[in-house]
C-alpha cells in the first residue's frame, strides 16, 4: 500500500503557502491580479505557476487505503440511481485504517432520483449521518417525511395526485412539493433542512425525523402574482426561498428569503425573512437603490450573514418557468453575478421597507462563503465561479453529445450537463457603505477547477472571523455529459477562456482541493480515479485537536464498481484534511448503501434529541384551504397529512 510522512508533507505544504511549489501543492494554475473596473472584465494579466519538485516519503510510515479496482473513463451510472431505504447500518471497512480519534457526526442530504428521465435533482430529499465511534462508523437514513410528501404518498392513485415536470413535482389541486433535499442549516443544536423552492424544515437531530415547518405559509410568500391564489387554493403553494440561509451563531438569528418570480412583467417582489427559533417569522419587503421592488432575476440558493450586514447572491441556476409549460425551453444564465446587501440595523424589528445595495461581479456563481467579520464595513466573499455552465440543465432524450453528434447514454438522463468552459474560484473585497467593488482576484486552474468548484466545507458549523481553510469539490469534465445544446446556448460566453473546438477530448476528473482562500492558493489536493466522482465534502475535527482545519475530511465516492466485496460501488472516503494529495486513510462502504449525486453536508458535534418548543400547528396552517377542495381532499389530510404533525 503506498505510505507517506506526515510530518515531511506538513513541512511541504507550509513551503508551498510560502510560494514554493512543492509535491501536491505545485499546479498550473492561473492566478489574477487584483483586477478592479473594465480590467476585471476580461482575462489579461493573469499568470501561470508551474511545477515543482515531488514529495519524497520518510520513515514515519502511514497506510493508507487502496482506491479500489480500475474502472473504466466514464461517468457513473449510479449517479442517477437511489433507493429510499432507511438504514441503521455499520459500514464495512473496505481498505485502509479507521481514524480513532474522528469526533462528531456528518449529515449529508441528496434528492431520490425519480427517474423517468427527470432531472435527478427533482426528488424527494433523504437525509444521512454518519456517527463516528473509535471502532466503527454507523450510518443512518431517513426520508424527509414533510406534510406535502404524505399528501403525496397517499394521492398517487387519485385524480388530484402529483406529477413532475423539470424540477417541480405539481398538484393542479394541492400545489407544489417542497422535496427538502438540497442543504442544511444548523443553529447551536438544532437541525434545519432546506431546499431552494420551499421553506425550511426542522429535524429531530437524533431520529433525522421532520419534525415541523419553519414559518406559516402565510410567512412565506407564493412566488406566483397572488391572482393565481384567487383560482388555487393551494395547501402547498409554491415558494422560492434559498437552500443556504445566513446564520448568525453570536444571536442566534437565521436569515433567508421569499421572492416572486417575473410571470409577464407581474410578481416581482423580494421578502428577507428573519427568525430567531422561536416564535413567529419576520419578513421585510427589499427595495432596490431606487425605491422598486428588488428583482431577483436568476434565483437565491446561497446567502450568508456578516457581524453586520446580510449578502444575497442572485445565483446562477435559473428559474425557467416557460420549460414548465414548454419542455426543452432554455434560457442561458446570467454571465455576472448580482450581489445585493442589506446593513442589518436598518429593518425595523417588526418588518417594513429595507433597502439593499447591489454590487455586480464579473462570472456567475452559484456558491459563496462571506468572512463574518466585516470591519470598516468591508465584507470579504470566496466565491466559487462555474463558467460557462448551468446546473439548471439536464440530460434529456432529446439532446446529442457535443463531440460525437450521438445520443447521449440513456442511463446518464437527468444529471446535470457538463459546463462549456473551465471554473475558477475568486475572492472579492465589497464596500458595503457604498455599495462598490474594492478587491478582486481570481484563481483558475486547468486541471483541478473543471466542473465547478462545487460543493465546499470548513472547519465549524458558522461562519469563522475570517475563513482560513476551505476544501471544496468539483466534478470534472465528462464527454459523456457535453451537450451540444449547452454549446449552443453558451458560444457567446463573454469571459471564455476555453475555446469551444479546444474543450477538453480526454476528460477531466473529480478532484477535492484545499484552499487557502485569503490569499487565493491551492495548496492541496486529490484527483480521484476514473470511473469515480468525489462529492458531499466534510470537514471532521479531530478529537482534542486546538488547531483549526486539523481534521478529516469525508466524501462520498460514487462509482459502479461491482468487484469490492462489501461495497455496492457508492462508498464513504476519509482524509487527512492537510493531508488529501496521500489519498484516503479509509475507505467505507455496504452493499444496502445506494447514493445518487449527494449534495450538501452539515456537521454537529452531538446528535441529541431534539429540545426546542418550536412547533407549527400544520393543520391550521392550510386547513383554511383544505376547505376549498372536496370532501375527498379533506379526508386525505385528515387521515394522512394532520396525524403525523
Amino acid at each position: 500500500m503506498p505510505k507517506i510522512d506526515r510530518r515531511n508533507f506538513l513541512q511541504s505544504t507550509s513551503l508551498c503557502l510560502s510560494g514554493l511549489a512543492i509535491g501536491a501543492c505545485s499546479r498550473s494554475s492561473s492566478k489574477g491580479d487584483s483586477l478592479l473596473g473594465n480590467d476585471l472584465y476580461d482575462t489579461a494579466g493573469v499568470t501561470d505557476t508551474q511545477d515543482g519538485s515531488e514529495l519524497e516519503p520518510s520513515a514515519e510510515d502511514v497506510v493508507l487505503a487502496d482506491t479500489g479496482p480500475a474502472l473504466p473513463r466514464r461517468t457513473p451510472v449510479s449517479l442517477t440511481t437511489a433507493d429510499d431505504a432507511e438504514l441503521d447500518i455499520d459500514l464495512n471497512l473496505l481498505s485502509g485504517a479507521l481514524p480513532p480519534d474522528m469526533k462528531g457526526h456528518a449529515l449529508v442530504v441528496h434528492p431520490i432520483p425519480p427517474g423517468a428521465g427527470l432531472p435527478v435533482f427533482n426528488g424527494n430529499g433523504r437525509v444521512i449521518r454518519l456517527d463516528f465511534h473509535p471502532h466503527k462508523v454507523s450510518l443512518r437514513s431517513r426520508v424527509a417525511k414533510t406534510p406535502c410528501w404524505f399528501a403525496d404518498e397517499a394521492s398517487k392513485h387519485s385524480s388530484f395526485g402529483f406529477s413532475s415536470s423539470g424540477l417541480m413535482r405539481l398538484s393542479t389541486t394541492l400545489g407544489v412539493r417542497n422535496m427538502a433535499n438540497t442543504a442544511f442549516q444548523t443553529m447551536g443544536d438544532r437541525l434545519l433542512l432546506t431546499t431552494d423552492a420551499g421553506r425550511p424544515h426542522e429535524l429531530n437531530p437524533e431520529s433525522l425525523e421532520v419534525v415541523t415547518p419553519v414559518g406559516r405559509n402565510e410567512h412565506w410568500s407564493s412566488a406566483l402574482p397572488g391572482w393565481i391564489g384567487w383560482f388555487t387554493h393551494w395547501p402547498f403553494p409554491l415558494v422560492m426561498s434559498t437552500a443556504h440561509p445566513g446564520y448568525d451563531h453570536e444571536s442566534g438569528e437565521v436569515f433567508s428569503v421569499s421572492y416572486g418570480l417575473s410571470i409577464l412583467g407581474m410578481g416581482v417582489f423580494t421578502r428577507l425573512v428573519g427568525w430567531d427559533g422561536r416564535g413567529d417569522l419576520t419578513t421585510w419587503n427589499v427595495l432596490n437603490r431606487w425605491g422598486q421592488d428588488l428583482e431577483i432575476k436568476q434565483s437565491v440558493h446561497q446567502m450568508a450573514v456578516t457581524r453586520n450586514y446580510v449578502v444575497i447572491m442572485d445565483t446562477a441556476f435559473l428559474v425557467e418557468m416557460e420549460s414548465i409549460l414548454m419542455p426543452g425551453a432554455s434560457r442561458a444564465q446570467s454571465p455576472d453575478t448580482d450581489i445585493h446587501i442589506i446593513k442589518r440595523s436598518d429593518p425595523a424589528p417588526g418588518g417594513g421597507d429595507v433597502v439593499a445595495k447591489t454590487v455586480t461581479i464579473p462570472r456567475e456563481s452559484v456558491h459563496f462563503l462571506a468572512d463574518f467579520d466585516d470591519a470598516d464595513d468591508k465584507i470579504t466573499l470566496h466565491v466559487a465561479h462555474n463558467c460557462a455552465a448551468d446546473a439548471s440543465e439536464f440530460l434529456s432524450d432529446s439532446d446529442v453529445r457535443a463531440d460525437t453528434g450521438g445520443p447521449i447514454d440513456p442511463q446518464l438522463m437527468g444529471l446535470p450537463a457538463a459546463p462549456t468552459d473551465q471554473g475558477g474560484l475568486g475572492r472579492y473585497v465589497l464596500d458595503a457603505r457604498t455599495g462598490s467593488l474594492l478587491e478582486a482576484d481570481l484563481l483558475f486552474d486547468e486541471d483541478l477547477t473543471w466542473g465547478g468548484p462545487a460543493l465546499v466545507t470548513w472547519p465549524g458549523n458558522h461562519s469563522p472571523e475570517r475563513h482560513q481553510h476551505l476544501w471544496w469539490a468539483s466534478v470534472g469534465f465528462s464527454e459523456d455529459l457535453h451537450l451540444q445544446r449547452i454549446e449552443d446556448l453558451y458560444a457567446d460566453y463573454p469571459y471564455r477562456r476555453v475555446p469551444l473546438e479546444s474543450l477538453p477530448t480526454g476528460g477531466k476528473p473529480a478532484n477535492l482541493i484545499r484552499l487557502d482562500p485569503q490569499n487565493l492558493q491551492i495548496v492541496d489536493y486529490f484527483t480521484f480515479p476514473n470511473g469515480r466522482v468525489g462529492l458531499s465534502p466534510q470537514f471532521v475535527p479531530r478529537e482534542g485537536s486546538t488547531t483549526e482545519g486539523d481534521g478529516y475530511l469525508v466524501c462520498t465516492v460514487i462509482s459502479d464498481d461491482t468487484q469490492t466485496p462489501g461495497s455496492s460501488g457508492d462508498e464513504v472516503w476519509i482524509f487527512d484534511a492537510e493531508l488529501l494529495a496521500q489519498g484516503p486513510l479509509a475507505r467505507l462502504g455496504h452493499d444496502q448503501l445506494n447514493l445518487p449525486f449527494t449534495l450538501h453536508t452539515a456537521w454537529m458535534e452531538n446528535a441529541s434529541a431534539r429540545s426546542a418548543s418550536y412547533m407549527l400547528d400544520v393543520r391550521s396552517d392550510v386547513e383554511g384551504e383544505v376547505a376549498h377542495h372536496s370532501s375527498e381532499v379533506q379526508d386525505l389530510f385528515e387521515q394522512h397529512v394532520y396525524p403525523n404533525f
